[in-house]
């Protein structure tokens, strides 16, 4: 028998009924759903479970080899076990950034990746990241919502600087949760 996940995550977070095969079992299989149209499935295994990773993403290799992705959430022991952070950051150098321009219109578009030489800290990073012409685009500025005004909100590149760094925040993914960082917290 398959691990069960927790529950399944739908579109815009929606919570997805069983497919119609698996109704009236105690059990889901990934094979009553070959289309994965109960959403992505969302594992929340016990501490006995995740202390064998590598056995663990095999019993649940069957229900991602149908939808293409599975969530694992670790136990909140395994979480709270963790180093901080904060601490593993200090040394890590962006030695090759990668600076992304989108170019085109009309449904065409370009991607163009350019390679920076300058090695970059983490709160070198962060600091641009959390500049208006670096950030990436808001939901209301792509898609359906936005069309014709993409090109004329783009702001021009201002020149760079530091001032006001440290009141910027940057977002780390931990925990399954965001947690808010100052940038001069990093360093």
């Amino acid at each position: 028998m398959p691990v069960q996940p927790d529950h399944f995550f739908g579109p815009e977070g929606t919570q997805l009924p069983p497919s119609p095969n698996s109704l009236g079992r105690a059990w889901l299989d990934p094979a009553d759903d070959p289309l994965a149209h109960r959403g992505i499935p969302v594992f929340r295994p016990t501490m006995d479970e995740f202390a064998d990773f590598e056995l663990f993403m095999s019993k649940v290799e069957c229900w991602g080899l149908r939808s293409g992705i599975i969530k694992v959430i670790p136990p909140k022991e395994w979480v709270d076990a963790l180093p901080p952070i904060k601490d593993q950051l200090l040394n890590v150098k962006i030695k090759s950034p990668i600076e992304q321009h989108m170019l085109g219109r009309g449904g065409l578009f370009r991607q163009e990746n350019v390679e920076k030489r300058k090695v970059m800290s983490v709160r070198e990073w962060a600091e641009l990241c959390d500049k208006d012409e670096f950030r990436a685009p808001g939901i209301d500025d792509v898609g359906i919502h936005a069309r014709g005004t993409r090109a004329d909100s783009r702001p021009v590149r201002a020149r760079r600087t530091r001032a006001d760094a440290d009141s910027r925040k940057i977002y780390f993914l931990i925990q399954n949760q965001c947690h808010p960082l100052r940038a001069s917290e990093i360093l």
